[in-house]
């Protein structure tokens, strides 16, 4: 909730109009989003339950249960699960201190 407050705090100017076409930007984000969709396909494509479904008789992979992400964000991550949190306290801070400044 705190982050959607930000975000609507931020967009409280008016957008301005481009100058310029700049196609070079359009087909940068083509080829991106073409990258990144070639990427996920891939991902899904090696993954050990779609594998799984193609070899009979082959068990199926355990299923991750929300216990198991818990256990292992705060048991295994704990120092990168905090950090990261610290770094979007401080982007919201600044975000807010940015705004305010401006008004």
């Amino acid at each position: 909730m705190l982050v959607l407050f930000v975000i609507m705090m931020l967009n409280s100017h008016e957008e301005e109009k481009a100058l310029a076409r700049r196609p070079i930007q359009r087909w940068g984000s083509v080829i991106l989003v073409a990258a990144l969709a070639f990427g996920a396909v891939r991902l899904v494509q090696s993954s050990p339950g779609l594998k799984a479904l193609g070899v009979s008789g082959a068990a199926m992979p355990p299923a991750m249960s929300l216990q198991t992400v818990g256990a292992t964000l705060f048991a295994d991550h704990l120092l990168g699960f905090e950090v990261a949190g610290l770094l979007l306290l401080a982007a919201m801070i600044g975000a807010v201190a940015l705004t305010k400044r401006n008004l």
